[in-house]
């Protein structure tokens, strides 16, 4: 018989040599040469050192390094090219009388502002019980009533308030006609409502309601946006700000600017309560109102809408 061959051995295979990857084990911040602060600045910052190349000796990254780094921008599908182009119109006439009217009223009024805050609770109380039976009779009732309420009664408490100047003259008016400052596009326009004090909180919102549709829809008579003697701007119905510097309606003798009611810490009797508060602010016309006036006018309004029960001019209904 002839021999059997013997096998042919197969080839041993060489070992499979494991590859690093560099740059993924640099890329972990935990393992590369550098400062705690930088590491800190990096974090807060949301850099990878690992995207870093050091300058430092053996390659350790410094602040420097950090800082001259430029982060990717993370593509947002927005066209982040900027647009330094500017585009140019006419002001509307509307625009053009507001202006005039302004700065008319700052270079002729010295004006002055003192602000204070009010507990609104009673007022809101009274509101909420109200608004729910007015709209049964389709009245729509807002806080802007109260407010026009309080300052009729405060300017009949305080006649000097209540005052306009003809050269050397100081004309005291004795009737209370509230303006209510209101924006209607790009234009502001003041509609009145004439012998305020002499108005109930119904028939009051049944005027500040015809005043706002009519000044919407462009339908405001020379009636119904003349002869104010004092004005009331109501920046609470955008939601803000904290307080404001109302510019003094000419030729009246000051303007009260109301705000947001917002919930707020208050001490009361050495206890954190939290309350509904709202800051009024006063701007007057120093050749007319010095400063002791204001701030008891100011105060006698803070009384008026904490306790709204020392309304006396008429019935609250």
């Amino acid at each position: 018989p002839e021999p059997t061959p013997e096998p042919t051995p197969e080839p041993t295979p060489e070992p499979v040599k494991k590859s690093v990857d560099i740059k993924h084990k640099s890329a972990n911040p935990q393992t590369l040469k550098t400062s705690p602060a930088v590491r800190r600045y990096a974090n807060e910052n949301e850099i990878n050192l690992g995207d870093i190349k050091g300058t430092g000796t053996h390659g350790r990254i410094q602040m420097a390094d950090v800082l001259a780094f430029k982060k990717p921008i993370k593509s947002t599908g927005l066209n982040l090219e900027p647009d330094n182009t500017e585009s140019r119109s006419p002001i509307s006439s509307s625009m053009a009388v507001m202006a005039k009217h302004m700065v008319h009223s700052m270079s002729t009024s010295p004006h002055f502002l003192i602000v204070d805050e009010v507990d609104m609770t009673e007022t809101l109380a009274i509101y909420k019980n109200l608004k729910s039976k007015m709209k049964e009779s389709g009245i729509r009732l807002t806080l802007m009533s109260f407010f026009v309420r309080v300052a009729a009664q405060a300017l009949k408490d305080f006649p000097r308030m209540n005052v306009s100047l003809e050269k050397d003259t100081l004309i005291t008016k004795n009737y209370r006609n509230i303006g209510m400052a209101a924006s209607v596009g790009e234009s502001l326009i003041v509609p009145v409502i004439k012998n305020a004090d002499l108005l109930n909180i119904e028939n009051l919102a049944t005027e500040i309601t015809r005043l706002s549709t009519a000044a919407q829809e462009n339908k405001l008579t020379m009636q119904d946006i003349t002869g104010g003697t004092f004005t009331i701007t109501n920046a609470g119905m955008f939601g803000g700000p904290l307080f404001s510097a109302p510019i003094i309606n000419q030729p009246e003798a000051a303007i009260l600017g109301i705000h947001t009611v917002k919930e707020r810490a208050v001490v009361e009797n050495g206890n954190i309560v939290i309350k509904p508060m709202v800051y009024v602010s006063l701007s007057s016309d120093h050749r007319m109102v010095d400063g002791v006036l204001a701030v008891r006018f100011l105060c006698r309004i803070k009384e008026l809408l904490q306790h709204p029960g020392l309304m006396a001019t008429g019935p609250l209904l």
